[in-house]
């Protein structure tokens, strides 16, 4: 990553987390994703809100996933922070893997989080080295089904 690449999202990052107000009330992203239409499709995370931020951890990494370095339990997503209407900017896990899945080493990647409806939303996620797997990424909510049969 060059030089200007790695100044550019520092100042972005903390120009962000600077001006971020709290989570909009209207906005509840809590509760379990999964990830569609890409080539790790099944990687579930379940988003906890934390004070005035949300994280998310994996909670179901496909056989693909696995072999990039990521396991059930990892913070993948931290402080996401609201930045308007729709919008949150965080931090994404990135990890660079063995040919075994085994972590060569991890950083976090500033990242944003569109809200398409309530129960879809996508990330873009900043991949140095021009690396653009994973790059956009599409989730949809999945719903309890035992909290649909209470009422």
């Amino acid at each position: 990553m060059s030089l200007i690449t790695s100044f550019y999202w520092v100042l972005l990052s903390l120009t962000l987390q600077v001006s971020s107000p709290s989570p909009s009330p209207n906005i509840d992203l809590s509760g379990n994703w999964e990830r569609i239409d890409d080539a790790w499709e099944g990687m579930k995370i379940s988003i906890i809100q934390e004070n005035n931020t949300f994280n998310g951890i994996l909670e179901f990494v496909p056989e693909k996933a696995r072999k990039g370095g990521f396991k059930a339990g990892d913070l993948k997503w931290e402080n996401l922070q609201w930045v308007s209407a729709n919008t949150f900017h965080f931090s994404d896990l990135s990890i660079r893997p063995d040919h075994l899945g085994n972590v060569l080493s991890s950083q976090r990647l500033g990242s944003y989080l569109e809200i398409i409806d309530e129960d879809k939303i996508k990330t873009w996620v900043y991949v140095p080295n021009n690396n653009w797997i994973g790059q956009e990424q599409i989730w949809v909510r999945k719903k309890d089904p035992i909290a649909g049969l209470i009422k």
